[in-house]
């Protein structure tokens, strides 16, 4: 098989054009070829397979092997950019530009959350800004500048771009914890939908699940958050790693029954390790000791969508109440009593006497009893 003949021909936009003839057992091949740098978008030959959807003929073949030879040869080889080298450009130079920035900027951006906190669940919106403050109103393009280093513009007076080292020292931490979960909700979404990190939907608010509860909560320790309850009403509290100073109110029901009630703005949620109580305006992060104690109590008060905030006890059940679940919530001082000695409905000890009797010789009989209170019983 030999080229014969072969003319080229300039396309808009770096394409080329190719005439050849190709000489193949003494038979001669009209070849059609238009090429833009190593592939060919288009091909046809007047052989018999020429003009085959499936892949080019060998007299095509030949012409495109024998034009990149001579080029090859004139121009010397034909190379491309990587698309790992030009992401290298532009994050290289995005962190120079936001070198260049922060040495010209006065202040730092502050990163700060916002919490809706329901008897349902715990969501996060995050705010940005130096002295007016922004909305992130997609954290997935958020996430996307941050690891593009973009440069984004929010308003007329914030604009910059997206770096860790123009974020404040402070934001440091939840700025990471943020990427962290936008980076797993990306994998998740791109598993299961086998999509592209462009096409994930966006982010407004992040559900803080229980997992992510106790460190979330933990970078906030020491800081003020803007929380926004169940009701809708949104006031600033402060987040303290101590024990809630509420009131639980117990007083008396009907003759000889318990109400016992606590404020309903009362919002409690559990972590993997901590009980969270949102009373006034602080956010209380409770000790393991509380945590034990209180959990339950807490858990069939204050959650779910028919938390009651208010029960009764019979007089029957008092005792037990009092005993199982009340005095590991006295030792705290959070119990407020009206009109109820809260010792004297504690149970009546449960006592045992056991007495052996030999009526005969070689036969022992043993007689147990039970008393609690005035009342005795044989166990059997």
């Amino acid at each position: 098989m030999e080229i014969t003949k072969m003319q080229t021909r300039a396309f808009w936009k770096g394409e080329v054009g190719i005439d050849g003839q190709v000489t193949d057992q003494g038979k001669e091949y009209e070849v059609r070829l238009e090429v833009k740098g190593s592939y060919v978008n288009s091909y046809s030959c007047s052989c018999c397979q020429g003009n085959s959807y499936k892949e080019m003929c060998p007299h095509e073949k030949a012409l495109f092997e024998y034009y990149q030879q001579q080029a090859a040869e004139t121009f010397g080889q034909p190379v491309s950019t990587s698309s790992q080298v030009r992401a290298m450009i532009r994050e290289y130079t995005n962190r120079e530009v936001a070198r260049i920035m922060q040495e010209t900027q006065e202040e730092t951006v502050r990163f700060l959350p916002g919490l809706i906190i329901s008897r349902h669940g715990i969501q996060a919106q995050f705010s940005l800004g130096r002295e007016r403050l922004y909305v992130v109103k997609d954290l997935t393009a958020f996430a996307r500048a941050m690891e593009q280093g973009a440069y984004v513009e929010y308003g007329k007076s914030l604009a910059f771009h997206h770096s860790r080292e123009n974020f404040a020292g402070e934001c440091q931490e939840l700025l990471s914890f943020v990427m962290e979960l936008m980076g797993t909700y990306r994998e998740h979404y791109e598993q299961f939908h086998k999509s592209v990190y462009a096409s994930v939907p966006s982010v407004r608010e992040l559900n803080i699940s229980r997992s992510n509860r106790d460190r979330f909560f933990g970078i906030l320790t020491g800081g003020e958050a803007e929380v926004q309850d169940g009701s809708g009403t949104k006031r600033r509290v402060r987040i303290v790693k101590e024990n809630p100073e509420i009131v639980i109110t117990v007083k008396k029901a009907g003759k000889k029954g318990l109400r016992v009630s606590m404020d309903k703005s009362i919002v409690s949620f559990h972590g993997e390790k901590y009980l969270y109580v949102l009373a006034k305006d602080k956010l209380y992060i409770c000790d393991e000791e509380f945590t034990r104690d209180g959990a339950v109590f807490f858990s069939q008060m204050t959650q779910g969508y028919e938390a009651p905030y208010e029960v009764t006890v019979n007089e029957k059940d008092v005792p037990l109440f009092y005993e199982r679940v009340l005095r590991h919530l006295e030792r705290y001082g959070i119990l407020e009593t009206k009109g109820v000695e809260l010792e004297k409905t504690r149970p009546v000890e449960l006592k045992a006497r056991f007495v052996l009797e030999s009526p005969q010789p070689g036969e022992v009989v043993l007689h147990p009893t039970l008393s609690y209170g005035d009342y005795s019983f044989h166990p059997v």
